[in-house]
């Protein structure tokens, strides 16, 4: 499975001394129904049989909500039951030799109490490690607490995620803001709360906020070291500008267009962006999307011919079929090769292997095969780039859906919802941008529903303010001045977002005075920006092709929300720069591009 940052997040240990009545699986899967990121199974009681059947029990759960499930210590449990993983303490078996029975792919986790076993267990070939205890905990009588600064150093002093452990509450869980931690591994302030499910989705969002601004930096580090190559296919408005963000952040920009090139740009790109103001280019992004898929899943089998170099036929992919090594490939959308024939089975989450499929391996979200995003631009007011965006989506299995509200809204419903500044619900928006004045957003000249557009490649950002520090805040609550039909909008665009992302498996953010990024019901919740980013054309494009980026580096729902906050912070150091200099669009435009490179600090 291997493990990502995400999975970092929130990790639940179980443990039987609050059960109450219910076992152990039934507290397990209401914190999975909460939103833990991942579960160790920690039982100091069971043995033999029983343990191996209690194990089984709460994998086939984890299986369910898509987490990892590691198991502490006992390598040959995790082995056996195909566990995701391990944790191993400083007494147990060392990391490296865990991973030789286990293999690469599994996670290791490793306790560490000083700066010394942290960079040995990093060394060892550690995914992450475990520290603490962080406040002192009664599931661990030697357990002594942990000086907090001495926590960050361990957390400085290696390139791994570090999870903090030991007493982790709802009530102190924010006495770590800005420790440097990827994640929280909790145990009673799980498991002993009276409600478990309602008590983790608290946890959830705590750490969600506590550990986004960290993750975003470690995200991009990694990005800058590998320096991803992202094809983007973009309208020709933001060519130029989604190709110099991808430079200024350290990635690597083609910006090829021409169908019979997309088998050969597949072949050395790590990421995909299809932009729908391309309307010109619709061809090659069907065939990008369905040429990447090829790539990365179809092996050596002279009778399939997808159009990879050297074949006879590269010029189209879209709506195409494979028919046993022919050059007809006028329809692959919802289909299956076998054996060199069309069979109208489904493509999703499957891979073309000698003719059969393997359904062992999935695409988009999942992970396999390079991530696609595609931005919806104009699908709330065109039925034409609506229809054509669904299809693509039906048929490369994006790994993000990237819009504003009302394009998410349209996609979710087939239907219209925007008409730029015409749009009754961005009324208020055609007075003059201003943020010198926090009474003049109050008063409505800068208010508008959460993603909504200024025209067809803009998106809104009416605030750059954030939350208080310290302040909780949540889906629930809203911090930001604003109509009062903001609410009920920004509900009913996370609702659609929903509703996108279960259909397609993919992330779906929603860009606006907040970003919402969306996996599955699981919602991370973006504020900052600047109402100066719809000012100026094209910067949600070159969010999107930013998304690629990221992705690249860790296809995941934090990798999205990630690449969010990064350009909300750029946004928000571009304003203040342009402010200093007393400019104006002009200006900002080329302050967000210094600030994307980090040459504002």
């Amino acid at each position: 499975m291997g493990l990502k940052l995400e999975d970092c997040l929130l990790y639940a240990v179980t443990d039987t001394s609050w059960l109450r009545g219910q076992t152990l699986a039934q507290q397990v899967e209401a914190a999975l129904r909460g939103g833990v990121t991942m579960v160790q199974l920690r039982e100091k009681t069971l043995k033999g049989q029983a343990l191996e059947q209690e194990a089984e029990e709460i994998l086939g759960l984890c299986r369910k909500y898509k987490v990892p499930l590691l198991i502490n210590d006992d390598v040959m449990l995790a082995k056996k039951i195909g566990a995701d993983g391990v944790h191993v303490g400083q007494s147990d078996m060392e990391a490296a030799e865990a991973r030789s029975i286990l293999g690469e792919n599994a996670i290791i986790g490793v306790t560490a109490r000083t700066v010394e076993q942290a960079q040995a267990a990093e060394k060892a070939g550690a995914d992450y490690l475990g520290s603490g205890a962080v406040f002192g905990t009664s599931t661990k009588k030697d357990a002594k607490p942990m000086e907090l600064a001495y926590f960050q150093q361990i957390c400085e002093s290696v390139s791994i995620p570090v999870v903090a452990i030991g007493g982790i509450t709802y009530d102190n869980i924010r006495q770590l803001q800005g420790r440097k931690m990827s994640g929280f591994a909790i145990v009673s302030g799980i498991f002993a709360a009276q409600d478990i499910e309602a008590r983790t989705r608290q946890l959830w969002a705590e750490a969600r906020e506590l550990c986004l601004p960290g993750q975003a930096q470690r995200l991009r580090g990694i990005l800058q070291k590998r320096r991803p190559v992202v094809q983007c296919i973009t309208n020709i408005v933001t060519v130029n500008d989604c190709a110099n963000a991808l430079l200024a952040i350290g990635a690597s920009p083609t910006m090829a267009h021409h169908p019979e090139e997309m088998a050969d740009f597949a072949a050395v790109s790590d990421a995909l962006v299809c932009n729908m103001g391309a309307t010109e280019s619709l061809e090659a992004m069907m065939a990008a999307g369905l040429a990447g898929k090829a790539e990365k899943s179809v092996l050596a089998d002279p009778s399939v011919n997808l159009g990879t170099p050297g074949t006879s036929d590269t010029s189209v992919l879209s709506e195409s079929s494979v028919k046993s090594g022919t050059s007809d490939t006028s329809v692959l959308s919802e289909s299956s090769v076998k054996s060199g024939t069309f069979d109208k089975s489904v493509l999703y989450e499957s891979s073309v292997k000698s003719g059969t499929f393997d359904t062992s391996v999935t695409f988009g979200a999942s992970g396999a095969g390079r991530p696609i995003v595609i931005d919806p631009v104009g699908c709330a007011s065109s039925a034409f780039r609506r229809r054509k965006c669904l299809d693509l989506i039906d048929a490369v299995h994006p790994a993000c859906i990237r819009g504003n509200a009302s394009e998410i809204l349209a996609l979710a419903t087939d239907r219209n919802t925007g008409r730029g500044v015409d749009d009754p619900a961005v009324k208020n928006v055609a007075a003059p941008v201003s943020e010198d004045s926090g009474a003049d957003r109050q008063a409505g000249h800068a208010s508008t529903v959460p993603g909504r557009k200024y025209g067809l490649d803009s998106d809104s950002k009416t605030s750059a303010a954030s939350t208080a520090p310290g302040a909780r805040s949540g889906l629930d609550s809203d911090s930001k001045a604003s109509a009062a039909a903001v609410p009920t909008a920004k509900s009913n665009a996370i609702q659609a977002a929903m509703e996108l992302s279960q259909r397609t498996g993919a992330i779906v953010t929603v860009s606006g005075e907040t970003d919402y990024v969306v996996s599955g019901t699981r919602v991370y919740e973006v504020p900052g920006g600047s109402a100066w980013m719809s000012r100026v054309t094209g910067t949600g494009c070159m969010l999107s092709s930013l998304m690629g980026a990221y992705l690249a580096v860790e296809n995941s729902a934090l990798s999205a929300a990630a690449c969010c906050a990064m350009m909300n912070a750029c946004a928000e150091k571009a304003y203040a720069e342009t402010v200093r200099r007393e400019g104006g669009t002009g200006t900002f435009h080329i302050a967000l591009m210094d600030a994307l490179s980090g040459r504002i600090q």
